[in-house]
């Protein structure tokens, strides 16, 4: 079982390495001075970094027992920079799926959690980098431009 957990998380590494490759060599601009927004969107999302975390620290004082001692910016803003064309929906799957791994499941079902969570995760993983490949080139290999915004 661990040699199915190291190499799906291995492959799952050279996907998603291969995917993000694809991305910068065949995006017009991307990263670079002559995108759209250039500058001033990192200019924002420089200060956006610069303030969160000082409310997350507040409000975790504030209200103890709240969700706000739970949350991290450097996590929050390190998986939106990871994966630039993240929306909402994703998020928000990522994190039914995160309560329903990481709290339901492991609360009631810990034997099974312990062993078979991380291979889980590589699945997860594994399956959308796939997606994301068969996607991409599904785009590419018939010259379809994706609608505005990935919408």
């Amino acid at each position: 079982m661990f040699l199915a957990q190291v190499v799906s998380t291995t492959l799952s590494c050279f996907i998603q390495i291969m995917v993000l490759n694809g991305a910068l060599n065949n995006i017009e601009g991307v990263c670079t001075l002559e995108q759209p927004e250039s500058l001033l969107g990192a200019i924002l999302l420089f200060g956006l970094g610069a303030i969160v975390p000082i409310i997350i620290y507040y409000a975790g004082k504030r209200w103890p027992n709240s969700i706000a001692k739970h949350l991290m910016a450097p996590l929050i803003f390190g998986g939106a920079g990871m994966i630039p064309p993240a929306s909402p929906l994703n998020y928000l799957t990522w994190g039914m799926v995160g309560y329903l791994f990481q709290y339901r499941i492991r609360s009631r079902h810990f034997a099974w959690w312990s062993r078979l969570n991380f291979l889980t995760s590589s699945s997860l993983d594994l399956g959308l980098a796939l997606a994301t490949l068969v996607v991409f080139f599904a785009f590419t290999l018939r010259s379809i431009d994706p609608p505005p915004g990935g919408e």
